[in-house]
């Protein structure tokens, strides 16, 4: 009986060597499962390489960008030279050439406490301050089409001695209404001459200002305007500009002008901009969109003014001449401004005769009736 039971077992194993003849080698059966593990991790990985979801991505990229070491970019940090660029001739910053002489627009804007912060003025190229009357100064700001702003304003009235600016210039001047005098003038302007009285369509009211310091318009709508009068190119004869260099030896860190009480400016001189920020009423300036007010170039021209009827209007004198005070890197030097004639554009030059080169970039000329009124 045990015989039997043994041979039995016997020929059982046999029978599941005989049902398994190919059986492989525990080294080989590793072997081989290691190849499919690698096959299977290859193919995953060649799949989300060109498949990959957005957050693989990002964080395959990352860990690219970690192990490589730092090399310095080609390009410089220096802004990309334009080549085929001109000076604009009303400000001297390069520019496309068809941008260059493009005619700019003048814009009164109101300095009244309450048009305070008034909108888009940093944006302005040139910009003149002089009395009104009552002791209150008013803006000029000129524009160039190429960089309008989204808003500006308040805008106000005119008079004549602003007129005369524009023309000197040959811009198209925006205001509201004005003093009679300055209204005869403004028709010798012909078309460029845009009021809002005859042309409101370009100008809305803000609700969030108040009247009559809520009058605006915006450089889609001057530029609107000048298309539909067909005005393109100035014929502004320039200022000489220079190269920016910064003095290493500043004489005049301060340049402060005596307006009446609630006018009273002054520029500070910012020797790692070399520019100058404008303050007045003894708070740091900046229009509605909180840009503060700077300057490359600050001009002190002297001219007298003459009360002209009971509303405390002024009258400017027509002289053709008169003293100036020039600051621009940190220095400032007296010299005088002229003109050829009546209608020509007003230069400046220093005591020996020689014309001043201005920095490319925004002038504000400061108009006062006295040199009693500046410091510096």
């Amino acid at each position: 009986m045990k015989r039997k039971m043994k041979r039995r077992t016997i020929n059982n194993l046999k029978v599941k060597k005989e049902k398994n003849p190919s059986r492989l080698s525990p080294k080989l059966l590793f072997v081989t499962r290691l190849a499919l593990v690698v096959l299977v991790m290859s193919v995953a990985g060649l799949f989300l390489y060109f498949f990959q979801p957005d957050w693989l991505k990002l964080n395959f990229h990352q860990s690219a960008t970690a192990s490589v070491s730092y090399v310095e970019p080609v390009a410089s940090s220096s802004p990309a030279v334009c080549l085929d660029c001109l000076p604009r001739l009303l400000d001297g910053v390069l520019v496309k050439p068809e941008f260059a002489k493009l005619s700019p627009f003048s814009v009164m804007i109101d300095n009244f406490l309450g048009a305070r912060p008034q909108s888009g003025l940093s944006a302005a190229s040139l910009v003149y301050e002089a009395p009104a009357e009552g002791g209150i100064t008013r803006y000029e700001a000129f524009f160039s089409p190429d960089n309008l702003p989204s808003e500006i304003g308040p805008i106000r009235s005119a008079r004549p001695y602003f007129v005369n600016w524009a023309k000197e210039l040959g811009a198209v001047y925006v205001h509201v209404g004005g003093s009679p005098d300055a209204l005869d003038l403004v028709k010798t302007l012909g078309k460029s001459n845009l009021d809002e009285f005859s042309n409101s369509s370009y100008f809305w009211r803000s609700d969030s200002r108040s009247a009559p310091h809520n009058i605006l318009t915006s450089g889609d709508k001057l530029n609107q305007y000048k298309l539909s009068i067909d005005v393109a190119t100035s014929e502004l004869i320039p200022w000489k500009f220079k190269a920016e260099a910064a003095s290493s030896t500043a004489n005049a860190l301060k340049i402060s002008i005596n307006y009446s009480d609630g006018y009273k400016v002054y520029w500070k001189y910012q020797a790692n901009n070399n520019n100058y920020e404008r303050h007045q009423d003894g708070n740091l300036s900046s229009d509605a969109a909180g840009n503060i007010i700077t300057a490359k170039n600050i001009i002190i021209h002297v001219v007298p003014f003459t009360v002209s009827d009971d509303k405390l209007r002024l009258t400017m004198s027509t002289a053709l001449s008169g003293p100036a005070l020039v600051c621009l890197d940190g220095n400032c030097k007296v010299g005088i401004w002229k003109k050829n004639s009546a209608a020509s554009r007003a230069k400046y030059y220093d005591k020996q005769g020689v014309e001043f080169e201005f920095n490319a970039g925004t002038t504000w000329v400061e108009v006062v009736s006295d040199w009693s009124l500046v410091e510096y």
